[in-house]
């Protein structure tokens, strides 16, 4: 019963909203409304920053696309965005790095498999070098034993 509450706690209805696929021409408010975050329209200046321009959207949209130009003035919220930048590019720079030298790792343990298996293989092939050399001794001997019993001597 518990467990069937915490799971509707839990989980929540989301709605994904590809800004990108939006037309150009807008059915309704909510299109519209989301259109003022269209990445086409992004500064050149910053990635950050959209070119907004105030005179292309419904008077009911203004105070909102007002308060989005307060803010982007906003010295620290600048600094913040810059701080964002630098911890994400450090944490891609240590994932990239993670990733080299978990490659490296296992580029290294394939090579020592490698290495293993040319030990074994040589190690067997000595093996049978060493097993056809002592069957050839013990023909030798054998063919000797035979050749004095013939009473042939060499």
């Amino acid at each position: 019963m518990f467990g069937c509450f915490l799971r509707n706690l839990l989980t929540h209805d989301s709605y994904i909203i590809q800004v990108r696929r939006l037309r150009k021409k807008h059915r309704n408010k909510l299109e519209t409304l989301l259109s003022i975050f269209d990445q086409s329209n992004a500064s050149k200046e910053s990635k950050h920053f959209l070119d907004v321009l105030e005179s292309s959207f419904p008077d009911e949209f203004k105070v909102i696309i007002r308060r989005l130009h307060k803010a982007s003035a906003s010295k620290e919220l600048c600094e913040d965005m810059e701080m964002e930048d630098e911890i994400l590019e450090e944490l891609a720079t240590q994932e990239r790095l993670i990733a080299y030298e978990r490659a490296e790792k296992e580029k290294a343990e394939a090579e020592k498999r490698k290495a293993e298996e040319g030990k074994r293989k040589a190690e067997e092939g000595k093996e049978k070098v060493e097993a056809e050399k002592e069957r050839v001794e013990a023909e030798k001997v054998r063919l000797e034993k035979l050749l004095k019993q013939a009473g042939i001597e060499f």
